[in-house]
């Protein structure tokens, strides 16, 4: 119950949240999970993204059902083993930047949800390549801020917010430095993932 507007919701409130999670994320999941739907076992971003939020779902409705919470939280977290490695040997996307990016901000909130609820979160962010993954994004990013739009992309510059994170995490103060140089260089507005991942180090 670390929700960050968790103690401004009625009770009303809260059960709606609840409910819809469980009805439209984790029941629906399992059942996906039980027919083998092929983002369950898929390679890229669908695959993250989808198991990040059911991670992140679990966390949310565990302590009013936990039963349910808990098999979907297991089946996410090795759902997720078959895309992860699609960032190794060196960080490297193969559905190019914008996906790398979606997939990433996916990934980063799943490991910051599960650092904050449990204190770990089951070697997500240590899988191999994504400490290399904010080199990827600076390397296809040119001088005017665009970024070579290969693959399904588009030349817009990767998440901030995967930066700030990945900076922090890995203790590194070149992704730190490029997180802020970023936002000051476009303009862009700073999400509350910013604030909270920001570092001056670099």
């Amino acid at each position: 119950r670390s929700d960050w507007l968790y103690d401004t919701f009625t009770s009303t409130e809260r059960d709606m949240v609840k409910n819809a999670i469980v009805k439209l994320g984790l029941s629906a999941a399992l059942t996906a999970f039980h027919e083998d739907v092929w983002w369950h076992r898929d390679i890229y971003n669908w695959n993250l993204v989808t198991h990040s939020g059911l991670v992140m779902g679990s966390l949310a409705v565990a302590e009013d059902d936990y039963s349910l919470a808990s098999k979907v939280f297991t089946g996410s977290l090795e759902g997720m083993q078959h895309a992860l490695p699609s960032f190794q040997p060196q960080g490297v996307w193969p559905e190019g930047s914008n996906y790398l990016s979606y997939a990433l901000e996916n990934v980063v909130r799943c490991s910051a949800a599960l650092f904050t609820s449990l204190k770990h979160d089951y070697g997500v962010i240590e899988s191999k390549g994504i400490d290399l993954a904010g080199y990827y994004a600076l390397h296809l990013t040119g001088p005017s801020f665009t970024v070579f739009d290969w693959a399904d992309a588009h030349p817009e510059l990767p998440s901030t917010e995967v930066m700030a994170y990945l900076g922090v995490v890995f203790k590194n103060g070149v992704y730190s430095a490029a997180h802020r140089w970023w936002i000051q260089e476009t303009h862009r507005h700073a999400s509350a993932y910013d604030l909270v991942w920001f570092s001056a180090n670099g």
